[in-house]
């Protein structure tokens, strides 16, 4: 788990240690008058305007800026340790900190780099490194989700599963209705569907869809959503609440996105959600049947016959109450076709999972060097 002292998380795409080790150390650089400024004279030249002296504390995190930009992160480490503890409750400490985190992030340490992250949205959520502090925090949740290993020792040891899933859910709490907020709720919603953690993946789709009706990837959303629903039915002998749900956003898919639903074949999934509801139907009788419950049975019967007549399930349960004598031999017209079970076309994806439905991402989990 994340250390007691760390808070919350949040988004942006991996930097890399290299040439954009000079863009982040302008992106984290809140304070405009910490910086060298040059005006352009009359003669055409350069001129350097209020440049900051090196025994200031501005001074000191202009070197500590240059160093990050020079790749020497040990030296800005160093700079901004001795600076913190000199100069505690000076206006620029959010930046200080903010330049040490960057020092260990760049160095690839992430997981100490949140530490002072940490700090940032703890300590000054009103300052302008808050929102750089969050990005950094969602770069990490996201080398981590996607496998990469926690250093211990100087070597990559511990998965950091559990401090990915709460970076993500940090962000969120932290910066509700921001596009931040928004990236972290489907990263979260990813990572539980790529972990096949089903059940959560579910509701997390669900809230991001909720509470982002107009994003982008609402149509690969829901279909996720769909998948992760499906993926939760194991079986008719169990609870086919998940398949209920699927049938429901299949309804809404093939409405609001019907490209995407012919693309995911929504109606030959829906066929075989009747199928697996009719099958749970006629457990539900069997199970009637074997303790004796006559009554039961015919009526669980009667209704699959009702509710399903174009499955195969609807056939046998048709049989079953011919054999007791529970019908007259008057075949409905419904129930007039092949034996043959009325499944969809075999590319479609099952109703047990989304394992066939779309490819999954290919490649081992991302492991950084050491």
């Amino acid at each position: 788990m994340m250390p007691a002292t760390m808070n919350a998380p949040r988004s942006t795409p991996p930097l890399a240690a290299t040439g954009f080790a000079l863009m982040l150390v302008l992106a984290s650089s809140p304070a405009p008058a910490q910086q060298v400024e040059r005006d352009l004279t009359a003669a055409g030249t350069w001129e350097v305007v209020d440049e900051p002296q090196l025994d200031t504390p501005a001074g000191e995190l202009h070197l500590a800026r240059q160093a990050l930009a020079q790749k020497r992160y040990g030296d800005a480490r160093r700079r901004m340790d001795n600076w913190l503890k000199n100069h505690k409750g000076d206006p620029l400490e959010p930046e200080a900190y903010l330049i040490r985190a960057d020092s260990l992030f760049l160095a690839k340490d992430y997981y100490k780099s949140l530490f002072d992250y940490e700090a940032i949205c703890r300590m000054f959520p009103g300052s302008e490194a808050f929102m750089i502090a969050l990005e950094r925090e969602f770069e990490v949740a996201q080398l981590f989700a996607g496998g990469l290993r926690r250093k211990l020792w100087g070597m990559r040891w511990f998965r950091a599963y559990d401090e990915a899933e709460e970076l993500f859910i940090r962000i969120q709490e932290r910066a509700p209705g921001s596009k931040l907020a928004e990236r972290a709720g489907r990263a979260l919603a990813d990572f539980y569907y790529n972990r096949r953690n089903m059940e959560l993946a579910a509701t997390m789709y669900d809230i991001y869809i909720e509470n982002n009706p107009k994003a982008a990837d609402n149509a690969e959303a829901m279909q996720r959503l769909v998948y992760s629903h499906l993926a939760t039915f194991k079986g008719p002998a169990f609870d086919v609440s998940g398949l209920e749900e699927a049938d429901g956003w299949l309804n809404i898919l093939r409405t609001r996105y019907p490209a995407q639903a012919q693309q995911m074949r929504a109606e030959a999934l829906q066929q075989r959600i009747e199928e697996a509801r009719a099958e749970k139907m006629l457990v539900d009788a069997d199970f009637y049947l074997r303790r004796d419950d006559e009554v039961s049975a015919r009526f669980v019967l009667k209704r699959l016959i009702d509710k399903h007549s174009s499955t195969l399930a609807a056939q046998r349960a048709y049989r079953a109450m011919k054999e007791r004598g529970w019908v007259s031999d008057e075949v409905p017209e419904e129930l007039l076709k092949d034996e043959a079970p009325q499944t969809p076309d075999s590319a479609a994806p099952a109703a047990a999972g989304p394992e066939s439905a779309e490819p999954q991402p290919a490649g081992p989990p991302v492991e950084d060097q050491p």
